[in-house]
């Protein structure tokens, strides 16, 4: 068969202004089980959150079975978490596999997604013209150098001439036309 590139898969969250908190729907299943008609809770992007962590409450509802228990260190101190596998599912086809999370019995949102999450893919936070995009994709697609870019960037030096059908010096591995010829 050959080598096929690997299908990436993409999320944005769009808000109309400036936010400094990340919120995204994402659902929770036991590996093994469709996830058809999913109840999806609200999810925080918190890159200080190593290991993805949701309330007991929401363990509960969902009735995940505990795989063992895990000490975790958060802002009141030190607590004993339940461990479950699951399977993650964000907006857009975006699923994580056997993931090992955790269930916080004094978390007081639904779900905080952690770097275990943002770790397996490209994650970044725009703020152009004063609105917020939230971009994840997975698995990672290349690099995202904003000093590189800024360099490129520089009016005071002119940009190499590239032609628009080859590869993009940015790196994105797209054609220069369909990619940094416009910026």
């Amino acid at each position: 068969m050959g080598n096929q590139p690997k299908k990436i898969f993409a999320y944005a969250q769009k808000y109309g202004v400036l936010q400094g908190v990340y919120w995204t729907d994402i659902g929770f299943g036991q590996p093994g089980r469709q996830s058809q008609g999913m109840e999806f809770i609200k999810g925080l992007w918190d890159t200080g959150c190593s290991i993805t962590s949701i309330s007991k409450r929401v363990a509960d509802k969902l009735a995940l079975p505990v795989v063992g228990k895990v000490n975790s260190n958060t802002a009141g101190g030190i607590i004993e978490c339940d461990r479950h596998i699951v399977n993650a599912y964000l907006p857009n086809r975006v699923c994580i596999t056997n993931l090992i999370i955790m269930s916080n019995p004094k978390l007081t949102v639904d779900c905080l997604i952690g770097t275990d999450i943002i770790s397996q893919g490209d994650f970044s936070v725009s703020n152009y013209e004063g609105k917020t995009i939230v971009s994840f994709r997975m698995p990672s697609h290349a690099d995202i150098d904003y000093v590189q870019w800024a360099k490129n960037a520089d009016p005071a030096k002119k940009a190499p001439s590239q032609d628009r059908n080859n590869k993009c010096s940015c790196g994105s591995g797209k054609k220069f036309k369909n990619c940094c010829q416009n910026m």
